[in-house]
């Protein structure tokens, strides 16, 4: 039987109790049992305890919350970077109540290998797996990030969205906005805040700059059509 050794890096308590319970609760992996065992309130005292400690006692994966309260430095994000630069057999999963994926792109460049939730949909039940994967050696981010990020993904070279471009096209074509809205099938109030989006993401007014704007973006897209 392996034994996935943790490291808890956060000033909740609650958080905290919560893994634990999280982890006695797993019934995924009957081959594996994860043990915590330290648990730390900073970024700082976690890179102490690896210094202190010998290969036997140093964790697997260590669970990172981003912000402390006292704000000791360094934060979760460079502690991160730092543990996995000097011990890079530990694996770190960055805990955190936010979703924005500028927080994601920061924790991720600075060599975390997850990305996990608190108050994410899964909760602590699901920490298990997340741990296991990886341990294994896989990338995690929880199920809202990834919404977020395929989003992103769809999003055409010049920022539109799909929905964003179908707007724009009808409506450099001349079609009102009751008109944009019966052939799509949304509200005269949607058409007209797709539009606003569309504007505001280009910095255009007129019909006649979106018009160019898309001119520009098919070019993009076929550069044959510049020719």
């Amino acid at each position: 039987m392996n034994t996935i050794r943790l490291m808890v890096v956060d000033d909740a308590k609650g958080f905290c109790k919560d893994v634990r319970l999280g982890l006695s609760g797993d019934r995924k992996h009957p081959s594996i049992t994860f043990e915590v065992i330290k648990e730390v309130e900073s970024g700082r005292d976690a890179i102490r305890c690896l210094e202190l400690g010998e290969g036997k006692d140093r964790p697997d994966v260590i669970l990172m919350d981003i912000e402390f309260t006292e704000k000791p430095r360094p934060n979760g994000v460079v502690a991160t970077r730092e543990i996995t630069r000097r011990y890079p057999g530990i694996k770190v999963i960055l805990c955190s109540f936010h979703d924005d994926l500028e927080y994601v792109k920061h924790g991720f460049r600075n060599r975390a290998s997850g990305y996990f939730l608190k108050n994410g949909e899964e909760g602590c039940s699901d920490l298990p797996e997340v741990i296991y994967k990886v341990w294994k050696g896989q990338y995690y981010v929880t199920q809202r990030i990834l919404a977020q990020m395929v989003t992103l993904l769809t999003e055409d070279p010049t920022g539109l969205t799909p929905r964003e471009w179908e707007v724009a096209h009808l409506h450099v074509q001349g079609y009102s906005h009751k008109e944009i809205g019966d052939r799509l099938d949304i509200s005269t109030r949607t058409v007209e805040s797709h539009l606003g989006k569309v504007r505001k993401k280009w910095k255009v007014e007129s019909r006649e700059e979106i018009k160019k704007k898309l001119e520009e973006r098919e070019n993009m897209m076929d550069p044959g059509n510049s020719e």
